[in-house]
């Protein structure tokens, strides 16, 4: 692979290309030849700008292209009749030109705003059906307001207020294609282009929470009781539910929740054997079946299960952009608590949740300010949650409940690991123009769910060699296509995803001090070395000895030691127990080496060492 040049760049010069299709269920990270990856459309303000900066980088070094444009910028080279036009014109345009695939815009709805769309009169008037929705920055084709009348969204049909189009499967069962009745001339293609997510900061210090939390959610392996599971929060909404085949009702949300989506995470798949908790009004018996109840969900019932650091925290409660109410009826039947921002803002958590809520308005800015409920949970710089999805206004649960179910199988059924992915497809497939409007994503739309409870705690473990006129990067552990990128800020970057364990690259020329190699992987936390005359070993390609010799096994007292001699190339070694777990890990560049395991509980062992292009096993028992 040649080294390319590529830097954190201002979007300033749109480069002719071939244009690039729509997005699919199988899309990759990157799609093929894409000039850039990840577009951060930032805020003029200089200190958000230089959060923007920051995040960009961390996706270039990861291997993702990526650029930076400010909305002056954009306003002043694009064309349009106002703000939101112009940036999505760019948008349109750099997904046309440049292949992009995902978009994050770092500013609140004053700095970057939003579009106000309408599902014109479908189910309540104008003021309250309309809603402030970034939709319109992630599809790309049509016109949203074909009559110029200052009305976007309702283009569907001049008249009517139902939408007469759907999605239906292609025959490859991976996309969705658009279709409607014949008596239907939809001026809108609802199609998501780009994945795309926003962090609504108003100010610096906004811009530097969120950013610290992505990084931080990424390096953070889910260690603890709760970090790497999920809870189910809800009230009665409207109804009672009897349709599980008996007489017993239980309330509507209750009835969702436990009965329709906690099944999809029972099967093992990427969330392997995740622990749910549930807190509703009704009661949950031991056996699994829920009875009708009036249980009081308190604000300090909150407070803990929203301090836990849950993984991911589903929710239903009716709402509002200043909090949402957690019980319908107390013992006296009379009072109903709001649980607030202000109560948000005292959360504290070591882990960061993904919060996906069926919630009215809870990502609607409060009248006359900068903040809402959800917005809350992003800006709490000592826990709440990494990401948030929800609705900027009406949120209507049947319709809701369709989109989350769909959106939750893509999660945990067809491997989609990022939850604006998973979200902004499901949209589509369970199409309805107000749901798909009012539906928000904040945070990045890039960022990787952690699915596996037996994470490694430490980083992927990167070696670099310099073999001939190549550089030869091994990863360990090495599970399948883990992506590696060169990156310097000079303008090298290249980017590959390892076979058994290991990529090449062509070497440079120039002098290799400060290249960053990185390599990450879902479910591991990145690696990275700084390539320098001290962490790349040169040497002529040869093979490894053959000899098992070289590698033995030595006792001494209750300490286990590995001994490695006469060796001619690197040495990466795993300590493994019989079922494949890994105990320890190894790595060395020289020619006699002592690895020390220490004292090993009784039992059998296996050391798995890859020398050159071979890889020894030697088994041992330790008794005790």
């Amino acid at each position: 692979m040649k080294l390319l040049a590529c830097t954190i760049t201002i979007f300033a010069a749109l480069l002719a290309s071939e244009a690039f299709g729509d997005i699919r269920l199988s899309d990759p990270l990157f799609r093929k030849n894409a000039l850039c990856d990840y577009l951060i459309v930032s805020a003029d303000d200089e200190g958000i700008l230089e959060q923007a900066k920051r995040l960009a980088r961390t996706k270039l070094e990861k291997g993702l292209k990526t650029s930076v444009v400010t909305v002056s910028e954009i306003t002043g080279a694009m064309k349009g009749i106002d703000t939101q036009h112009k940036i999505r014109n760019f948008i349109k345009k750099a997904y046309q030109k440049k292949g992009i695939t995902w978009v994050l815009l770092l500013g609140d709805l004053e700095k970057i705003p939003a579009r106000r769309v309408s599902t014109g009169g479908m189910y309540f008037p104008y003021d309250t059906s309309s809603v402030y929705s970034d939709v319109y920055y992630a599809c790309l084709d049509g016109e949203w307001d074909i009559d110029a009348d200052g009305i976007y969204g309702n283009e569907q049909s001049r008249t009517a207020n139902t939408v007469r189009c759907s999605f239906v499967d292609d025959p490859d069962g991976e996309t969705f294609r658009f279709a409607c009745e014949d008596n239907e001339e939809p001026g809108l293609d609802l199609w998501y282009d780009v994945y795309l997510g926003r962090l609504p900061a108003s100010s610096a210090g906004e811009a530097r929470v969120m950013v610290d939390k992505i990084i931080a959610y990424r390096m953070t392996p889910r260690a603890s009781t709760y970090a790497d599971d999920m809870v189910f929060l809800a009230s009665q909404v409207h109804d009672l539910w009897s349709g599980f085949g008996t007489d017993v009702k239980v309330d509507d949300a209750t009835y969702y929740w436990h009965y329709k989506v906690k099944p999809l995470f029972d099967d093992a798949g990427p969330f392997g054997a995740v622990d749910i908790d549930e807190l509703y009004e009704d009661s949950v018996l031991e056996d699994g079946s829920v009875v009708n109840d009036s249980n009081e969900i308190t604000y300090d019932m909150m407070n803990e299960y929203l301090s836990r650091g849950y993984n991911m925290v589903f929710f239903t409660f009716h709402g509002n952009p200043r909090g949402i109410r957690i019980c319908s009826m107390t013992d006296d039947g009379t009072h109903k608590p709001d649980y607030l921002h202000t109560q948000v803002r005292g959360l504290r958590s070591r882990y960061l949740s993904n919060i996906m809520s069926i919630s009215c308005s809870v990502m609607k800015m409060v009248e006359d300010s900068n903040y809402c409920f959800a917005k809350t949970f992003l800006t709490n710089p000592l826990g709440g949650a990494v990401s948030y999805t929800g609705a900027s206004g009406i949120d209507y649960f049947n319709i809701r409940g369709r989109h989350y179910a769909r959106s939750i199988e893509y999660l945990s059924k067809r491997g989609i690991n990022r939850i604006a992915k998973a979200y902004q497809l499901a949209n589509v497939k369970e199409f309805c123009r107000h749901n798909m409007f009012v539906h928000q994503h904040w945070g990045d739309p890039e960022l990787e769910l952690w699915t596996a409870s037996d994470i490694d705690v430490r980083p992927l473990d990167v070696v670099v060699e310099l073999v001939d006129d190549k550089y030869v990067v091994r990863v360990s552990p090495a599970p399948d296509s883990v992506l590696v990128c060169l990156y310097h800020e000079n303008g090298i970057f290249e980017r590959g995803y390892t076979s058994s364990g290991k990529i090449e690259f062509d070497a440079v020329s120039a002098a290799i001090d400060g290249i960053k190699v990185t390599a990450s992987c879902h479910n591991y936390i990145p690696g990275s070395v700084i390539m320098n005359s001290q962490a790349v070993v040169a040497r002529p390609a040869q093979p490894a000895p053959a000899a098992s010799s070289i590698m033995r096994i030595a006792h001494q007292g209750a300490q286990t030691r590995i001994a490695f001699t006469g060796l001619r190339t690197s040495v990466q070694a795993s300590l493994l127990t019989p079922a494949g777990r890994t105990v320890d890990q190894y790595n060395t560049n020289m020619p006699d080496a002592v690895w020390d395991v220490g004292n090993l509980p009784g039992g059998m062992y296996l050391v798995r060492a890859r020398i050159g292009t071979k890889t020894l096993t030697i088994k041992f028992v330790v008794k005790r």
